[in-house]
């Protein structure tokens, strides 16, 4: 992601110094002229496309929506060069430019956001399972008190006071009635 902002800015860059220099050539207001002549933005657009060719092959199929968002990126740029080094700075070089720059722009915005999405869905993990706390041990006071007589099935057990709801909800929640 860091390669791919690094040429979007350098493709700015590039962009800016063509709009200057057809303002320029124009002679609209406020133009100085521009910094690079067109065999230099020719060059620079060159590297920029030589090296964005270079990213998209050593990213291997891990940046296949890239790629694909990228699409003719690289070719825009050859036609970008052709006409810089024949001197032709038409309209359609700067459009073609300007999209040249979205596209960049926009293959990195979609990388970040899957980087979010993939850090965001780490997050979510449940953490390790815990079991539920076991529940308090039985007061002595209570195991020595005379005890309530349950059924179940043949046997008959006697529990503690106060347990008896608690064994009787027990028994509903299996589907079984207690006496």
């Amino acid at each position: 992601m860091q390669q791919l902002k690094s040429l979007a800015q350098r493709q700015q860059g590039l962009n800016q110094q063509t709009g200057q220099r057809q303002q320029g050539e124009t002679g609209e207001p406020g133009s100085q002229g521009a910094g690079m002549t067109l065999g230099q933005m020719a060059y620079e657009q060159q590297l920029i496309r030589r090296a964005l060719e270079e990213m998209l092959r050593r990213g291997g199929r891990g940046t296949k929506p890239m790629a694909d968002q990228l699409g003719d990126v690289p070719e825009e740029m050859e036609k970008v060069e052709g006409d810089l080094r024949s001197g032709r700075m038409r309209r359609e070089t700067v459009e073609r430019q300007e999209r040249i720059l979205e596209k960049m722009l926009e293959a990195q915005r979609s990388l970040y956001t899957k980087q979010q999405e993939r850090s965001e869905r780490k997050a979510e993990r449940p953490g390790e399972w815990e079991p539920p706390p076991s529940p308090p041990p039985l007061s002595p006071s209570l195991l020595r008190a005379p005890g309530v007589s349950v059924e179940r099935g043949e046997a008959v057990e006697t529990l503690p006071r106060g347990y008896e709801d608690a064994v009787r909800q027990y028994f509903r929640l299996l589907g079984e009635e207690a006496p």
